[in-house]
């Protein structure tokens, strides 16, 4: 997977939300019990209402909670991503492909977390005076990865649809954005973006431009399941999402692969300059400071095999 050079113009309470389930009381000094069936709670099948108490830990606002952590080159501004609750079980029971501990959402070519863990909008507060600056997003999208850029005077991030991810570019002085990319971002096996050290470019993947059909599960098997262990003592182990078949393998070189290309916008308009027409597995990535480029070290077809 090769990265693109782009011109500028980036478990919830799991413990809790186990209890939120299952209905189990948290003791509190000072707080009467709650009379309800256990049993019948732990017994019922579907969603319960759990007690006041758990309810009240679990929706309590700490998405208001604001870490003055992100600062620009100056340290007179901070960037903060506003949250907006808990994901919702709509966004959260999703479908998404598990392979080698690696999990996509394959209807918007991102990495699953992306998905679910991102917020509703950003804000740049000022150390000086305290005063905030709403940044410019599109109605009804979700916000991730906020990144200033060297210079301080421009924020990156991505916006995230149903569909798609984008990075969009925003002007440090009053907020207003623009999107950056045409084509989406490739945001599966690089789930981040990257400027440059002069502030001039941006280095992401972004979705092939002639990308074929996300391969389909074969309608026999391809062969046998077949299980070895090594010579010796064996120690079993208990391994998440182990890809078992070759389309378990063909559809994790599917959602990681993606072209090379670079650009520099004319105005609003972004105009391509470079691409490399053969995909390949990004293996390695690192930013020049001689050359606004990114240097990548591929794995590349050839004869339908990996080298």
């Amino acid at each position: 997977m090769h990265p693109t050079l782009l011109t500028r113009p980036p478990a919830r309470g799991v413990l809790l939300s186990f209890l939120l389930a299952m209905g189990l009381a948290l003791p509190q000094a000072g707080i009467p019990a709650q009379t309800w069936d256990r049993d019948q709670i732990l017994t019922a099948e579907g969603y319960q209402q759990p007690p006041e108490t758990i309810a009240e830990a679990v929706l309590a606002p700490w998405y208001l909670n604001v870490t003055l952590s992100e600062a620009n080159a100056d340290k007179s501004l901070f960037l903060n991503e506003i949250g907006d609750g808990p994901v919702t079980m709509d966004v959260f029971s999703k479908p998404f492909h598990e392979l080698g501990g690696l999990f996509i959402d394959f209807a918007a070519n991102r990495d699953r977390n992306l998905t679910i863990r991102n917020n509703v909008g950003i804000e740049i507060i000022s150390a000086l005076d305290g005063s905030k600056t709403p940044v410019q997003v599109p109605g009804g999208a979700r916000v991730s990865n906020a990144t200033w850029s060297p210079d301080g005077t421009s924020i990156a991030f991505f916006v995230h649809t149903p569909t798609a991810t984008h990075i969009y570019v925003a002007d440090a002085s009053n907020g207003r954005s623009r999107q950056l990319t045409r084509r989406p971002v490739l945001a599966t096996g690089v789930t981040s973006f990257q400027w440059t050290d002069d502030s001039r470019y941006i280095g992401t993947v972004l979705v092939p431009e002639d990308r074929p059909a996300m391969p389909a599960p074969p309608a026999a098997p391809q062969g046998p399941e077949i299980k070895v262990t090594e010579e010796g003592r064996n120690i079993l182990r208990t391994y998440a999402s182990l890809m078992a078949t070759p389309y378990d393998q063909a559809l994790l070189e599917w959602h990681l692969t993606g072209p090379h290309s670079g650009g520099q916008p004319q105005g609003h308009q972004y105009r391509r300059t470079r691409h490399d027409p053969e995909p390949g597995f990004l293996t390695r990535r690192e930013l020049r400071e001689s050359y606004p480029h990114r240097e990548a070290l591929q794995l590349r077809r050839s004869g339908g095999q990996l080298r």
